[in-house]
């Protein structure tokens, strides 16, 4: 239970951030570009990756990954929403229409192959502290 409570906060805090902080760029007066959109999920599932295999232990590897995919569609789809409160003038299968091939599927999988990286990467510290 203590386990599932803390994927449970992890999954929580990684979606929080993969909103937070993309609504936070746009609100920059920087023009919001594909390498700044795509380096949020990259950072948070590397996070989310080394978090997850600190601080839950080992899990099944397609539970973890299927999990991650879960939070980064959810998070697109809770921004896509967003983005239409915004812009009145806008509709939702409009806006995630058009976001799902340009960032829905490269955010998948380039924030897929970070979240292994920082897996993997937690993995290596472990072995070199025993």
């Amino acid at each position: 239970m203590k386990l599932l409570k803390r994927r449970l906060s992890l999954d929580f805090i990684a979606f929080g951030l993969l909103i937070g902080i993309g609504y936070v760029i746009q609100l920059f007066p920087i023009t919001p570009n594909m390498l700044i959109g795509f380096s949020v999920p990259l950072a948070v599932g590397f996070g989310r990756g080394f978090a997850e295999h600190r601080f839950v232990g080992s899990t099944s590897c397609w539970a973890g990954t299927g999990e991650w995919v879960l939070i980064v569609i959810a998070a697109h789809i809770t921004s896509c929403y967003l983005a239409v409160l915004s812009w009145p003038y806008q509709n939702f299968t409009t806006v995630f229409g058009f976001t799902l091939l340009i960032i829905l599927l490269p955010s998948v999988v380039l924030s897929t192959i970070s979240y292994w990286i920082g897996v993997f990467a937690a993995v290596r510290l472990s072995r070199k502290r025993m």
